[in-house]
């Protein structure tokens, strides 16, 4: 099943629905036809690998010229994709989750405490604010947030007490200030 976000119609906004249509079967089709094509290329590039580093470059850079890319972008990508499985890969676009989901879960496994295949596939399960896939920025909060629950105690008072200065440092008026202490106690309660 594709994601919701590609076949459900977008709500009417300034661009024309027909054409933000267009754009999302363009873009998944562009991220799956990537895939495939460093699918392919991750196949042979282990053949190469053992004939050293300048060999192995020699092949990026074949292969960023038919990808219309820098050779750097070429051993980017195959980092990112790692060893995880063709099937994995191609299930996650369906689901949504692009390039920079995977790129991200991977850097966040260790503040997280999870390996990046089960970050991954948090995004979809679990789902973010709209109920959809979440975003590569809802993505890093709910790692971080993981993170915020190990915490020892003290280092979320002194979080708090940073957090407890803003008003003063950014002179909030007085009204501004009572609603931001009521969310200050909220998130100290929330915290505990």
């Amino acid at each position: 099943m594709i994601s919701e976000r590609l076949t459900t119609t977008p709500t009417k906004g300034l661009i024309p629905v027909k054409l933000r249509m267009k754009f999302r079967r363009n873009t998944y089709r562009s991220a799956l036809y990537k895939l495939e094509n460093l699918l392919s290329l991750r196949e042979i590039v282990d053949d190469y690998r053992a004939e050293g580093e300048r060999v192995l470059m020699a092949v990026y850079a074949e292969a960023a010229q038919d990808f219309l890319v820098h050779p750097d972008t070429i051993r980017a990508d195959l980092a990112i994709i790692r060893n995880y499985s063709a099937d994995n890969l191609r299930k996650w676009l369906r689901k949504g989750v692009g390039f920079s989901h995977i790129e991200e879960a991977n850097k966040l496994q260790h503040i997280a405490h999870k390996p990046p295949m089960q970050l991954i596939e948090e995004c979809y399960t679990l789902g973010g604010a709209n109920g959809e896939t979440m975003t590569v920025k809802e993505l890093k909060a709910h790692a971080l947030g993981e993170q915020i629950q190990k915490t020892k105690p003290e280092t979320v008072g002194w979080a708090m007490r940073v957090l407890g200065n803003f008003p003063v440092l950014l002179g909030w008026p007085e009204v501004k200030v009572v609603r931001f202490n009521k969310i200050m106690d909220e998130l100290q309660e929330l915290l505990q």
